[in-house]
């Protein structure tokens, strides 16, 4: 087994995998966070920036008196989140008062689809070893791919994201915020629910488009980097589940609560390749 591999519970794994790989694709659906679980968690020793921390730290899309004001609420707002004495209720309530405030700030600074592109263009997306490979595992063997993200820049951007690294997947849908725009491409409003690191067990998939392609399908695997990321299976009746996350420098001190949470600890901010093993052991099972 690779060191960066930790399964805590050997036997709990193995039953669920024997399950999942004899229920074969057909019944298999995949779901994810985006950032820092498709791509790293960190770059040259430091936290890999979300899209809107790029967003905010560089003066050149919104300007400067956007970037201070953003950075005001993330200065209020973050050690909130990760104060673990705050009851997770009034976490919550802050989280959303994050995002609504912050979002409304986008909205007085005109945010514009075409600073999507800027950032997509500008971006390096360093995404983990083997994800294309999973990714065209799952489009080639028809297995549904929901990305629940808290991203303050919404679903348009991770799609610009994807496609531009990745390619095009059918099979691939994204659970985000979503704004309203005007005939100019500036963001006027926001749609609820608001989707923030705290309440992704609120999403409620039944209602989304995607969710015939689902409903029947009893095995998931599960991928996040987050306490909260395990919240993603709340709202689905699955038989068989696999919950993996990804830890780095900044995560491992909390390693003892994630094993509690998780079945697959992949260590060290390494690669996607376990999740790619775990896939071609389904398929060739199937054949």
């Amino acid at each position: 087994m690779n060191k960066n591999i930790l399964i805590p519970d050997k036997n709990k794994f193995e039953k669920a995998k024997e399950s999942i790989k004899k229920g074969g694709f057909e019944n298999l659906s995949v779901f994810a966070d985006f950032d820092r679980t498709l791509t790293y968690g960190t770059a040259k020793g430091k936290k890999t920036p979300s899209m809107i921390a790029t967003l905010r730290a560089n003066n050149n899309y919104l300007g400067e008196d956007y970037s201070r004001k953003a950075a005001l609420l993330a200065e209020k707002y973050r050690p909130i989140e990760f104060d673990f004495n705050i009851k997770e209720k009034e976490k919550r309530k802050a989280m959303e008062e994050w995002w609504r405030e912050h979002i409304n700030l986008l909205i007085e600074k005109k945010l514009n689809k075409k600073h999507f592109k800027k950032i997509v263009d500008e971006r390096a997306v360093n995404f983990r070893d083997g994800t294309k490979e999973v990714f065209d595992l799952l489009k080639k063997n028809s297995v549904p791919m929901i990305i629940i993200s808290a991203s303050g820049l919404g679903e348009d951007p991770i799609l610009m994201m994807i496609e531009k690294e990745l390619g095009n997947f059918s099979n691939t849908h994204i659970v985000s915020n979503s704004f309203y725009y005007d005939k100019e491409g500036n963001v006027t409003g926001y749609k609820d629910l608001l989707v923030h690191t705290m309440n992704k067990d609120e999403v409620l998939i039944k209602e989304k488009t995607f969710y015939e392609k689902i409903k029947n399908r009893k095995n998931l695997i599960l991928l996040g980097d987050s306490f909260d990321d395990v919240k993603m299976a709340n709202n689905i009746d699955y038989k068989n589940i696999i919950k993996v996350c990804f830890l780095n420098q900044y995560t491992m001190e909390k390693i003892d609560d994630y094993k509690k949470l998780y079945d697959v600890l992949i260590l060290n901010d390494s690669s996607m390749n376990f999740v790619k093993e775990l896939l071609l052991e389904i398929e060739s099972f199937e054949h």
